[in-house]
C-alpha cells in the first residue's frame, strides 16, 4: 500500500488533503472524482494511513506502526469497500453499510470506506445514504469514487468534500511504465498514449499480447474504409463480445475502452499525415508507409468528427451494457463518415 508521498501525478489532491488532516477539521466525506485508473482508490488507502498512523508526524504515515503494518498487508478491519452488485450498488448494500458505520471504529480513529462507482447507487439506495450523510456518525471517513460527479444527486454531492483527480501526462505514465513494469520506450509510448492519461489503464494493456492485439486493432481500422458494411457489421459485434467480456485465454489485457483509444491514435496519424505531412509525431511510427498512403484518401474534416466520435463512445461505455451494439453503431458511423 502506498503513501501519499508514493502517488504520482496527483500532487493538487494529494496536498489538499494534507493540508485538511493538518488542520484537524477533517471532513466526514469526500468525492474523489476522476477517469479511472488515475489513483482515486491509491489514494483513499494512504488516507487511511495518514489519519490512522500512530507514530507519524510528516503527514504521511510512519509504514511502521500496527495500524501501518495492517493496512500493508490488508489486514486493517477498519476498512469498507463497496462496489456494484452486478449494474448497481443495491438498497441492501447501503443497509448494511448503514448499520456498521453506527458501531465504533475496531482498531483505528477512523473507518474508512470507499464506494466505487458511487454513481450506479440505486434511486432508493441514494437516498438511503443521504440519510447517513445528513447525520454521519463519529469517527468515520466515507470516499465516494465517481468518474463524472453529474451523475451523482445533488443533494449527496452538496455533502462532500471534493477533491479533483487529473489525468496523467503522457510522459509521467511512460516513465512509470519503464521504471516499473520493464517496458521498453516504444511499448510504454505507445500505452501511454492510449491509456488517455490513466496509468492504471497504461500498466493493464502493457502486458502479454498487447503488441499483437493492437496489430490487429490497427489492420481493422485502417482497412474500415474499403471494407463491405456487411464485414464490418460482423467484426464490430464479434470485437465488442471479445473485448467486454476477456476470457482467461485471453492475454490481451485490452477493454473495449483501449480498443477505442488505439483506434483514436490511427486517426490522428492520419490526420497529422493528410493536414501537415508530419510523420515525427506519429504514434503509430511503425504504420508509416501504411499510413501516409492512406491519408491522401481521407478528408481532414471528416477525420476530425471521427475522431470525437470516438471519444463520445468511450463515455458512452461507462453506462452502455451492451458493448456489441455499440460498437456496430460506431463502425458504422466511421466507416460512413469516411467513405
Amino acid at each position: 500500500m502506498k503513501a501519499f508521498s508514493e502517488i504520482i501525478g496527483q500532487e493538487k489532491a494529494i496536498d489538499f488533503l494534507k493540508r485538511v488532516i493538518g488542520g484537524d477539521r477533517i471532513p466526514h466525506a469526500y468525492l474523489f472524482t476522476g477517469i479511472n485508473g488515475v489513483g482515486k482508490s491509491t489514494t483513499a488507502l494512504a488516507l487511511a494511513r495518514t489519519v490512522n498512523c500512530t507514530s507519524d508526524t510528516t503527514g504521511d504515515g510512519c509504514g511502521r506502526c500496527i495500524t501501518c503494518r495492517q493496512l500493508t498487508s490488508g489486514n486493517f478491519p477498519d476498512i469498507i469497500s463497496i462496489a456494484p452488485d452486478g449494474q448497481n450498488i443495491k438498497i441492501e448494500q447501503i443497509r448494511e453499510l448503514n448499520r456498521a458505520l453506527n458501531y465504533k471504529p475496531v482498531s483505528g480513529k477512523y473507518r474508512i470506506t470507499i464506494i466505487d462507482r458511487a454513481e450506479m447507487m440505486t434511486e432508493e439506495a441514494a437516498n438511503s445514504f443521504l440519510k447517513t450523510l445528513e447525520e454521519p456518525p463519529p469517527g468515520n471517513i466515507i470516499v465516494l469514487k465517481v468518474v463524472d460527479l453529474r451523475d451523482l444527486l445533488p443533494t449527496i454531492v452538496s455533502r462532500c468534500q471534493r477533491v479533483p483527480f487529473n489525468p496523467l501526462n503522457r510522459d509521467t505514465i511512460k516513465e512509470y511504465l519503464v521504471a516499473h513494469h520493464n517496458q521498453d520506450d516504444n511499448t510504454a509510448y505507445l500505452a501511454a498514449g492510449i491509456a488517455d492519461g490513466s496509468l492504471g489503464k497504461a500498466i493493464e494493456i502493457c502486458e502479454e499480447g498487447f503488441l499483437d492485439a493492437r496489430r490487429e486493432l490497427i489492420e481493422l481500422i485502417l482497412g474500415l474504409k474499403d471494407m463491405p458494411g456487411k464485414q464490418a457489421v460482423e467484426l464490430a459485434f464479434e470485437y465488442g463480445k471479445k473485448y467486454s467480456k476477456k476470457t482467461q485465454d485471453d492475454q490481451s489485457d485490452i477493454d473495449l475502452h483501449g480498443v477505442i483509444g488505439i483506434w483514436k491514435t490511427c486517426l490522428r496519424d492520419i490526420l497529422l499525415a493528410s493536414v501537415r505531412g508530419n510523420y515525427d509525431m506519429m504514434e503509430n511510427r511503425d504504420y508509416r508507409d501504411r499510413i501516409a498512403a492512406l491519408a491522401a484518401k481521407y478528408d481532414a474534416d471528416k477525420l476530425i468528427e471521427s475522431f470525437f466520435l470516438l471519444e463520445d463512445c468511450q463515455r458512452d461505455l461507462i453506462r452502455n451494457p451492451n458493448s456489441g451494439l455499440l460498437m456496430e453503431k460506431m463502425l458504422l458511423e466511421l466507416k460512413t463518415l469516411n467513405n
